[in-house]
């Protein structure tokens, strides 16, 4: 579980919005669906290459592997607050990711194909 604490973290994404899209999950305040992907990225990038960083990773292809992030949401709350590169940064780790998936419960390689087949073309990426 990772927990955002304001004025110290840093999400890069405005605070007031992960807030308004936040929702109670078995009794948890989370944060929406299509911006916990955003905040988890920019926390992996800072941690590349640490246990850290590889949960991380492990969490975004979770979330992507359960199909609840809506991709073409998530695209627009990433241009909209200037972090069109997390877009692409994405799309370049759905790309790559094999041990990432497998260690979130998919390793159907067939079902891994699937889904980058499917969170590419979401993401408007060849």
């Amino acid at each position: 579980m990772d927990i955002y604490v304001p004025h110290y973290s840093q999400l890069g994404l405005p605070l007031q919005q992960v807030i308004e899209g936040a929702r109670a999950v078995e009794g948890f305040t989370v944060a929406s669906p299509e911006h916990l992907p955003a905040l988890k990225q920019r926390e992996a990038i800072g941690r590349e290459g640490s246990q850290k960083g590889e949960k991380d990773r492990i969490d975004i292809a979770a979330l992507l592997a359960s199909g609840t992030v809506d991709l073409a949401e998530y695209t627009r709350v990433c241009r909209e607050n200037g972090l069109g590169d997390l877009v692409r940064h994405l799309g370049v780790f759905v790309q790559q990711a094999g041990p990432e998936f497998a260690a979130a419960g998919l390793g159907d390689l067939r079902k891994v194909r699937l889904l980058r087949k499917r969170i590419l073309r979401a993401l408007e990426m060849p």
